[in-house]
């Protein structure tokens, strides 16, 4: 059986954590699994029980650490690693550096989202086509990433391979749609950490001019104190929570506000869970607008006429449509052999 290593830099639930949880489960009956980390977290409470082995290293955090590539390069010679598949940044560094010192191990690296592009310069950017060419495949989980790694990261398009991002089902029980308290009275969620590219701060704005609508935040970061500090009573931060269903079954509406965005899971999470979403209007989140939700400018004005127009639609009736497009394009159970095949031929 072939070993695979998956790596993340930080553990805490995220969209790449929680990608990598569903990918080894996937794999738990096809591949010996090992995980490496920063620290002990959430990610590695959740994915001990489908590993042989977990490398728990804070050197990933540094940015550059040669004694951290010489203990990781360790740990994958010990453990006869044939495949790691790496997400977020530090992770997707020291994963292809570790090619120049292991020419025979199979490297990819999992794009969610460019930050090169939305949080780097030409610099970079610049670093980020260098260690594609270390790269035996990047796996992008969105067409407008594909999209942006050739037109501006000038990657070579036979590095990439394109697979939308998906996640494993949900229960009915778990997340079904609830019946809004009356048309004038709405629950709202977002889930996001607090720092760009979101914008938690619009959706803050315009809970002053709704207070007949309640919001509800997930997640930590940066920015939250503050928007703590100047939130008006209608506003609820609930922090990181390592289980969303409760507080998407509680949850009329799903919003989600940002200024790039790949393939975000929590928007595919709000599908799974049948919720009715507005969205930002970027090209990469048409793919989840289909009779289910809006697509909004990143104003208070806009987000404002869109939180008031789906409060007089049929809710249920969008529910059911954000269950059938999940269903149809985000089930990972329907993708579990594309991914197989895809990690077969690179090893």
């Amino acid at each position: 059986m072939k070993r695979a290593l998956f790596i993340t830099t930080h553990p805490v639930l995220g969209g790449a954590q929680k990608w990598t949880y569903d990918q080894m489960s996937i794999l738990s009956e096809h591949y010996e699994l090992y995980f490496a980390t920063g620290s002990e977290g959430w990610l590695g409470d959740k994915v001990k029980p489908l590993c042989q082995d977990i490398f728990v290293d804070k050197g990933l955090y540094r940015f550059s650490s040669l004694g951290y590539l010489f203990r990781l390069q360790k740990f994958v010679k010990s453990n006869h690693i044939d495949i790691i598949i790496a997400s977020s940044a530090n992770a997707g560094i020291y994963a292809r550096l570790l090619k120049i010192l292991l020419p025979d191990l199979s490297v990819v690296y999992v794009s969610h989202g460019w930050s090169a592009i939305y949080r780097g310069n030409w610099l970079y950017q610049k670093v980020e086509k260098m260690l594609s060419f270390l790269t035996t495949a990047i796996l992008v989980v969105s067409k407008d990433d594909h999209k942006k790694a050739t037109d501006i990261l000038k990657i070579d398009p036979k590095k990439l391979v394109l697979i939308e991002n998906a996640i494993l089902p949900y229960r009915d029980e778990d997340c079904e749609q609830k019946s809004s308290r009356n048309m004038h009275n709405m629950t709202a969620v977002m889930i996001a950490r607090f720092e760009y590219p979101k914008r938690q701060d619009i959706l803050i704005e315009a809970a002053n001019i709704l207070p007949n609508i309640h919001f509800t935040f997930v997640g930590e970061g940066q920015h939250l104190d503050g928007f703590k500090e100047n939130s008006p009573t209608n506003v609820t931060f609930l922090g990181t929570l390592t289980d969303l269903k409760p507080v998407m079954k509680e949850s009329d509406i799903f919003v989600l506000l940002s200024d790039s965005e790949g393939m975000p899971l929590a928007a595919i999470e709000a599908l799974a869970c049948g919720k009715p979403v507005i969205f930002s209007n970027l090209s990469s989140m048409e793919v989840f607008i289909q009779d289910n939700g809006l697509l909004v400018k990143n104003d208070m004005d806009s987000v404002v006429k869109a939180l008031v127009e789906i409060q007089n639609m049929d809710l249920g009736s969008l529910g059911k449509s954000s269950k059938k497009l999940f269903n149809a394009r985000f089930n990972l159970l329907n993708k579990q052999k594309e991914y197989i095949a895809f990690y077969e031929s690179v090893v």
